[in-house]
């Protein structure tokens, strides 16, 4: 392994100024690990209750995110073979995407996910009526075959991830069920323009760094098929690595982000083939 990332900080939470951390970069797996390790119970201490995957948006940004999750569904029902669907997302944060494709896709016949943050378990309830499993993504123990299993953002907070697609590949899916994950991409643009300052690289949360040709070789090695790999443009990442870059943190209260993202997304059309974040779609 070598070091391509030091001296890197919680530019997001904020609350530990002091830590440095470094990322090591396996030139065999094409994957980077964040270091120093941490276990489960100390790495708990930086997301605290009202980090931003538990809580509600509202108004516009609520509407930008709804888009999104009907954008995300779009992609997955060019994949699904079976209908009517059966959905398990792990690290469902608020279960405002479950809550999404309850109201917009008549073809699922049922859902169920689980979130590891009491807080998260508790807005999905409160915000939506959805009941989640309180467990980590380790902890899972299917109870029955789905031909959906959805990741957004999760894998990459994950010690052991290549345990957890394990599982998925092994218990979670049926025969031609299909997984849907979203992580940042550790070989994009941003990246490379940003270093210790983008967003994507979210340390220390962010435990594993994807490059599109490790993500790939982890879930072949798994046993799935016909992977399909798209680039995300994510102009909020974006506007958050300037804002560290520039002061340390991110501006609060951010006023006028909104316009902002328009500008961003235009200017980064012309690298959306290196974009920040991937889409990833395999089948079992």
């Amino acid at each position: 392994m070598r070091c391509i990332m030091k001296h890197g900080h919680d530019y997001f939470v904020g609350e530990d100024k002091e830590t440095v951390f470094s990322i090591y970069y396996c030139n065999n797996c094409k994957i980077g690990y964040t270091y120093p390790p941490m276990d489960d119970e100390t790495l708990s201490r930086y997301y605290p209750p009202g980090f931003e995957a538990y809580v509600s948006k509202h108004g516009l940004l609520n509407t930008l995110q709804i888009y999104k999750y009907r954008s995300d569904m779009r992609i997955i029902q060019k994949y699904m073979r079976k209908i009517p669907a059966k959905v398990y997302e792990i690290g469902a944060g608020r279960g405002q995407f479950i809550a999404t494709l309850k109201s917009y896709w008549k073809n699922v016949e049922f859902l169920q996910g689980s979130e590891q943050s009491e807080a998260g378990v508790e807005n999905a309830r409160k915000e939506h009526g959805i009941d989640l499993e309180c467990k980590r993504a380790d902890d899972i123990v299917f109870s029955q075959r789905y031909n959906l299993i959805v990741l957004r953002h999760v894998l990459e907070h994950l010690n052991n991830f290549d345990a957890v697609i394990r599982n998925i590949y092994e218990n979670g899916l049926e025969d031609g069920g299909v997984l849907f994950l979203k992580v940042p991409k550790l070989n994009s643009y941003e990246t490379k323009k940003f270093g210790k300052f983008s967003h994507d690289l979210d340390l220390p949360r962010h435990r594993v760094h994807f490059t599109d040709v490790g993500m790939r070789r982890i879930l072949e090695s798994s046993g799935f098929k016909n992977i399909k790999i798209y680039n995300e443009i994510v102009p909020a990442s974006y506007d958050r690595s300037m804002q560290y870059k520039k002061m340390g943190r991110e501006y609060l209260p951010n006023k006028g982000k909104i316009f902002r993202y328009i500008w961003i997304e235009a200017a980064l059309l012309r690298h959306r083939k290196n974009a920040g974040r991937m889409i990833v779609i395999a089948e079992k």
